[in-house]
């Protein structure tokens, strides 16, 4: 019960001879104790309206008190910035500070693990494939320790940006530096999901211009290779269903890699790409001419399986280096294919018949790789 009291007064005038009765002025007087506020207070009203009005703001005071008590250290707190702020703007600054610390203190290092163990479930279950899986393994590792190991909350968009511009300083290609700052995106995006932070801020950070050159190896160039592949040892002759799939067929590095000669349809004149990292990657392809007799030559010979044998794609890449050393040719990054898709269009002039044939998503992706 409130110790705020109010008092009604009698001010009518006594009788005359009558000593014992008193008179007030003020018919109304409201009071607290000392205990309340620190120190006794009493005031008077001629009106019960007002007397009540002061009561109840007195005790609506004693509410917000015992509700919200203030203790020392933090009104000196309040003090020391009541000259610099205003109102609004304290209560903003602490609304961004409650956000920051409501947040997960998980490093980022920490969330990085985290990241792996995902992904290496997601392999796990063919979510993705064993060269993403790869890249993560090999990548995710290092970007802590280049970014001084900070809490994942305390990552900003500032910090980003300057985390790639120590990559490309250090001699890092832009696109290297891009990709490592998407796996960045991933990891912090997985922060996201998880609620160990609010919000990515790799989303807002404005990536490095990439080099779109589109280079491609000539007729001239792959008649050279092809002539080389029998200098080389068996194991190493794996490079020509590379050659050949990715000059006349178009596939990209890791369609090869889950190729069989059971996808390829002699008597349909085409071969069967299966589902990979994009929506648009399963499709048919027609067989090239320079294909078409080729893979008739393997299959009459009795080939079954998996075109590259299941050797792994860095030992693929050695016997392309190995071969481009022989035949003093070099084959640039997804050149193989940038090549089929180059001379597509141009024999056939039709757009959307390459972007098929490619797997791409729409003839302006075709144009613009």
């Amino acid at each position: 019960m409130s110790k705020i009291r109010l008092i009604t007064r009698d001010t009518n005038i006594p009788a005359k001879g009558d000593t014992n009765k008193k008179t007030y002025f003020y018919k109304y007087e409201v009071t607290a104790p000392a205990k309340l506020f620190g120190k006794r207070l009493r005031k008077k009203f001629k009106t019960k309206g007002e007397a009540n009005n002061y009561k109840l703001e007195l005790e609506t005071k004693l509410s917000r008190e015992k509700l919200m008590p203030l203790n020392q250290d933090i009104h000196m707190c309040a003090v020391r910035f009541q000259k610099l702020l205003t109102v609004g703007q304290m209560e903003a600054a602490l609304t961004k500070a409650v956000s920051h610390y409501s947040q997960s203190s998980m490093s980022l290092e920490e969330l990085a693990d985290s990241f792996l163990g995902q992904v290496e479930k997601d392999y796990q279950r063919k979510v993705v494939g064993k060269r993403y899986r790869g890249d993560i393994k090999s990548r995710a590792p290092k970007i802590a320790p280049w970014m001084g190991c900070p809490d994942a909350r305390d990552i900003t968009k500032e910090m980003v940006e300057e985390f790639i511009d120590a990559r490309l300083d250090a001699g890092m290609k832009p696109r290297t530096a891009v990709n490592y700052c998407r796996i960045l995106s991933a990891i912090l995006q997985k922060g996201v999901d998880d609620k160990v932070i609010l919000e990515n801020p790799t989303s807002k950070v404005r990536m490095p211009k990439l080099d779109s050159t589109v280079h491609i190896v000539t007729p001239s160039d792959l008649k050279t290779l092809l002539s080389n592949t029998d200098r080389l040892s068996d194991k190493i002759s794996l490079i020509i269903p590379r050659l050949m799939f990715g000059a006349f067929g178009g596939l990209r590095t890791s369609e090869i890699g889950r190729l069989t000669w059971e996808d390829v349809r002699l008597d349909l004149g085409q071969l069967y790409v299966s589902p990979g990292k994009t929506r648009n990657a399963e499709r048919w392809i027609t067989l090239t001419p320079p294909l078409l007799d080729w893979c008739k030559q393997m299959l009459d010979n009795g080939a079954t399986g998996l075109v590259l044998l299941g050797y792994s794609e860095n030992y693929i890449l050695g016997c392309q280096r190995k071969l481009c050393k022989a035949a003093g040719v070099d084959i640039p990054h997804n050149a193989l294919r940038h090549s089929y898709g180059s001379h597509h269009l141009v024999h056939y002039d039709k757009p959307n018949a390459t972007a098929l044939e490619m797997g791409n998503h729409s003839p302006q992706m075709t144009f613009k790789a």
